[in-house]
């Protein structure tokens, strides 16, 4: 399978479930796609013009890339000032690397699911959600507890860029396993 078909099939499972011709599994609007983490650029390219395909059908969507929902996420837990990263440097000095780490991974899966909320509790059933750059959040957010946090709170679509050739992967890691929440469609590249 290459984008073409993973697209098609990831397209063709989005429109059913608008319009009411797929059922996804658990009836939870979730797809979680999964690619070659080498593939990212092309994966970013495929997920835009999907979203692009979306549009054309009178289909609402939005990209949204985790990378800047993280910044967002540092930048309201106070690790940024005024948007600059070199602080983050300065502030892994004084706590050290391994806590520094503990902390990300304590408090930003609440504020990164937060965000993501309050950007999409108003979307209706047919609005389709697309997260690029998930692996932006290794090894801090397990995008499991992403969707957790978003079932049953939010009404459209959520389509999961996922770098990694299955789910619990992540960027081909065994060390970092996401854990059991697979609600929703998983969809894997072969």
């Amino acid at each position: 399978m290459g984008w073409n078909e993973l697209m098609i099939g990831v397209e063709e499972k989005v429109v059913g479930t608008i319009r009411g011709s797929f059922r996804p599994l658990d009836d939870i609007p979730f797809f979680t796609v999964c690619y070659p983490p080498e593939h990212e650029r092309e994966a970013i390219r495929q997920f835009k013009l999907l979203s692009e395909r979306l549009k054309a059908r009178d289909i609402p969507s939005e990209v949204i890339s985790m990378k800047d929902i993280l910044k967002e996420a540092l930048s309201e837990l106070g690790v940024f000032k005024d948007g600059d990263e070199k602080w983050l440097v300065e502030f892994e000095r004084e706590k050290g690397k391994e806590e520094l780490i503990e902390d990300f991974k304590m408090y930003l899966p609440d504020k990164i699911s937060g965000i993501l909320l309050n950007r999409l509790v108003d979307k209706t059933s047919n609005f389709v959600a697309i997260l690029i750059r998930t692996g932006a959040l290794y090894p801090f957010v397990r995008t499991s507890s992403i969707r957790a946090k978003l079932e049953n709170r939010i009404k459209c679509i959520l389509i999961i860029a996922y770098p990694a050739n299955e789910v619990g992967e992540m960027l081909y890691s065994e060390s970092f396993n996401l854990g059991g929440y697979y609600r929703g469609e998983i969809i894997h590249w072969r």
